[in-house]
This record gives C-alpha cells, sequence and structure tokens, in this order.
C-alpha cells in the first residue's frame, strides 16, 4: 500500500467512526471513540474534527462514553490533553474516575499544582479501587508531596490492596529519608496482612 493510499484509508475510517461517534447507542458511540484512540495517529496528524468530538465526547452524559473519550485523547494528545482532563475530577462516575488515573499514569508527566491537590484529594475517595488507583498514580508521577497522605494511607486504610497500593506508591516515588524508612519498619512490625507486609519489605528494599 502507498503511503497516498494508506492516508486514504485511514481518513475514511476517520470519516466512518466520527459518523459512529453520534450514534443514538452509547455503546456504538464508545466503540468508535476506542478505535480512534487506537488508531496511533501522530499529534499533527489528528484531523481538528476528531479532537473537537473528543473535547464533546467527555462531556457526553454517559459515562462509558466520556471514559473512552478520556483514554483515546491520552493517547493521541498526551499532555496536551491534561487541561481538557482536569474537570473530569469533579465526575460523579466511579468508572470515569478510574480511567481519568489511568490516562495520567499513562501520559506519566507531573500534573500542575492545581491538578495535583486533586488528584491526593482522591485518597480519600469511599472506593477503594479508586484510592488504590489514585496511589499507584501518585507513585508512577513520582508526586513526592504526597508523602504524608500515602503514608497515613498505609496506617489507617481498611483495605489491604489500598495499603500496598500506597506502599508501592511510596517506593515508586524512592523518597530516600530516614523518617519514612522508619515509619514504614513500625508498620512493617504492626501489620497483619502478608501482601502489605511483602509491598513493605520491597519498597524498603528501594529506600535503602
Amino acid at each position: 500500500m502507498t503511503p497516498k493510499q494508506y492516508n486514504h484509508t485511514i481518513g475514511k475510517k476517520i470519516e466512518t467512526l466520527l459518523h459512529d461517534m453520534q450514534s443514538v447507542s452509547s455503546y456504538h458511540r464508545a466503540e468508535a471513540i476506542k478505535q480512534i484512540g487506537n488508531l496511533q495517529l501522530s499529534i499533527q496528524d489528528i484531523p481538528l474534527e476528531v479532537h473537537k468530538k473528543l473535547e464533546l465526547a467527555l462531556r457526553d452524559p454517559e459515562p462509558e462514553v466520556r471514559s473512552e473519550a478520556i483514554m483515546a485523547l491520552a493517547f493521541l494528545e498526551q499532555e496536551l490533553a491534561l487541561p481538557l482532563l482536569e474537570p473530569l475530577f469533579d465526575d460523579q462516575s466511579d468508572l470515569v474516575k478510574g480511567r481519568l488515573l489511568a490516562a495520567l499514569s499513562y501520559i506519566g508527566v507531573t500534573p500542575n499544582p492545581s491538578l495535583t491537590e486533586k488528584l491526593i484529594a482522591y485518597l480519600n475517595y469511599p472506593n477503594e479501587e479508586i484510592r488504590d488507583r489514585c496511589a499507584r498514580a501518585l507513585g508512577r508521577l513520582k508526586i513526592k508531596n504526597s508523602k504524608l497522605e500515602l503514608l497515613n494511607l498505609v496506617k489507617n486504610d481498611p483495605s489491604e490492596m489500598v495499603r500496598a497500593g500506597a506502599v508501592a506508591a511510596l517506593g515508586m516515588i524512592q523518597i530516600k529519608d530516614n523518617f519514612l524508612s522508619t515509619e514504614l519498619e513500625k508498620l512493617l512490625e504492626e501489620e497483619n496482612s502478608r501482601l502489605v507486609k511483602l509491598s513493605i519489605k520491597e519498597t524498603l528494599a528501594l529506600l535503602k
């Protein structure tokens, strides 16, 4: 296939997917957005109409559509999508919140102070899966000023999954200070969960 033929094929596919994004079926809208995100277009090759439709999809009434739009923008536009994604922190859907955290981890760029503050606040969210994803996202993004909040999570969260995730996040951030190491060593003695104990041992090894 020549470059001209390839571009024509991609153009026709995008045209079809943009049409499907207008479907009355939320499943078809979400699937079309997912396929657009998987096209692996370079930033300069993204048609303006695609960008506009994805931005519009962030306000779709159905959470599965909004969640796919989040990931598509993360895949296609990377850190340029962050200003568009920030308002989604106030979304009421746990599905959307989970995808937002996944998108931030995928983009891998330390967010601005406002976004960081909202991310840290998610550590207190009622859903344990969101707390766990949030802790791990803070770790992957190496947000050092989340150290005390993550440590508090290790000490007090009722979910062993979340406690283990918070410990892993501290290991990913790799804040090497005596205070943190001492606190983790204390927690190693007090913790009853084998999963959390293992995570603490692994993190302590990283902090040496």
